[in-house]
């Protein structure tokens, strides 16, 4: 891996930043088990990410704005996968060979550019963010044409500090996820004996959140000790979140997954909780528990809904 930075400061109160990092990996995997000759990998990945961003500080406003190009390019292979020559008529196996299998062969592009405004007024400070990016998303495995779209995404947060030990914060996010393909599942799926390939339904839409979050914090600060507590609410709203549909094998034993959008949607919900202690400079306390439900809107694999 690879990155550089520049900043230069065009006045005491602003700020160009530039940026590009770059990454290359080429990792050999082992999925099987009983020195199975089937089950070995390679993956192949180079990605990226290059921009810009202008900050001003004015008084209590702060505004950020910029450009952002982030891609890849990404290969899977298993190695020596065994692939079956069926006899229908004898209904028996007449050959086996052990050809390199492609799993996953997809590129992608995102361009964007977003905008930052914070601004402080006594016990309140505001925040409030746009983004827009287009992303195209081609899978070379795959006969449909390239995925792509252009996706508006704001945020807003605000804090109030009730008084000196006490912060609240309320804030709502927009995000999404580009229709890809390739996830660790896959290693899982093809070290069995059926070939699985993955495949993007021509339809397939990005998957968009709509999160919302509130939290309260409390901080006692004494001479030599210090105790913060947290208490984190969040709700998220997914839609069009991504589902497979399973094929059926075909008379080699390969399995087509298509990646599908779940019309019933999703929500992801709970209650996060924080604790801090430094009872002197020397020592620090921490720990944190989550309660957290994460179901779709309708039953899938397995008749089940939680994921």
């Amino acid at each position: 891996s690879v990155s550089v930075a520049y900043q230069l400061y065009t006045a005491p109160d602003q700020e160009l930043s530039l940026y590009a990092a770059g990454q290359s990996i080429n990792r050999d995997s082992y999925y099987g088990a009983e020195q199975a000759l089937d089950a070995y990998g390679n993956t192949r990945d180079f990605s990226f990410s290059a921009g810009s961003q202008y900050k001003i500080v004015s008084g209590s406003n702060n505004l950020i704005f910029g450009a952002e190009m982030n891609g890849g390019r990404l290969e899977d292979k298993k190695l020596g996968y065994r692939t079956f020559e069926f006899d229908t008529d004898a209904d028996e196996v007449v050959g086996i060979d052990h050809p390199n299998t492609r799993v996953a062969d997809q590129r992608t592009a995102i361009a964007g550019i977003f905008s930052q405004w914070e601004r402080r007024m006594g016990a309140f400070s505001v925040s409030a963010g746009l983004r827009l990016d287009h992303y195209t998303i081609s899978d070379d495995l795959s006969s449909t044409a390239d995925l792509s779209n252009s996706v508006l995404s704001p945020r807003i947060n605000v804090l109030y500090g009730i008084d000196k030990n006490l912060q609240a914060r309320i804030s709502f996010a927009k995000g999404y996820r580009a229709p890809q393909i390739f996830d660790e599942d896959l290693h899982i799926e093809t070290s069995t004996a059926r070939q699985v390939f993955h495949v993007n339904d021509p339809d397939l839409k990005q998957e968009t959140s709509h999160s919302y979050m509130g939290s309260l914090s409390y901080q006692i600060q004494g001479v030599k000790s210090n105790l913060e507590l947290l208490a984190e609410f969040f709700y998220t709203n997914l839609k069009n979140p991504f589902a497979n549909e399973f094929g059926e094998p075909d008379d080699n034993g390969v399995v087509v997954y298509t990646r599908v959008n779940e019309e019933e949607g999703a929500v992801v919900k709970g209650v996060n909780l924080e604790a801090t202690w430094l009872p002197s400079p020397r020592w620090r306390f921490n720990g944190s528990y989550t309660f957290q439900s994460s179901k779709f809107g309708a039953p899938q694999e397995f008749a089940e809904t939680r994921f």
